[in-house]
């Protein structure tokens, strides 16, 4: 019954994702398994316990203390909440909109679905969280991000 809810699933949703431009997309089943459809066609499941620990090995920071430490915390994966804000090809995180030492994010590694989000999104700046690694960005102490959550 699962199987066939599941490739029912997959019959109607893998066209979908061609036509919506050839993306990884992540969706649940019925009875909660998370797959992964890939933009090759194919799919696999998604093991939520190594999803969780993906998650869990970023260290949560508020972004005051990220900015005060950011040196320190070369090469370390943090997760920072904020609000992202889109200029150009330049995409920023900080406090608020009336914040005006923001730290430069490089969002070129991002998932399609998510580089979309922030287009159409964050222009005029929108919460967001932030998963990635402190780096140099633009020739400055910035974070590469891996991954967006709103």
């Amino acid at each position: 019954m699962r199987e066939k809810i599941f490739m029912s699933v997959c019959f109607f949703l893998i066209p979908f994702c061609f036509s919506v431009g050839a993306a990884d997309l992540k969706l649940t089943t019925p009875d909660g398994r998370s797959v992964l459809l890939k933009e090759n066609g194919t799919w696999e499941f998604v093991n939520s316990t190594q999803q969780n620990a993906t998650t869990g090995s970023y260290q949560r920071m508020d972004l005051d203390d990220l900015k005060i430490d950011i040196g320190s915390l070369m090469g370390k994966k943090i997760q920072v909440k904020a609000i992202g804000q889109l200029f150009g090809e330049m995409f920023f995180i900080k406090k608020d909109m009336m914040d005006m030492s923001p730290i430069t994010v490089d969002i070129k590694n991002l998932p399609r679905e998510q580089k979309k989000y922030v287009i159409q999104n964050c222009g005029t700046g929108a919460e967001i969280t932030v998963y990635g690694t402190v780096s140099k960005v633009m020739f400055q102490n910035g974070l590469i991000a891996e991954k967006i959550e709103w």
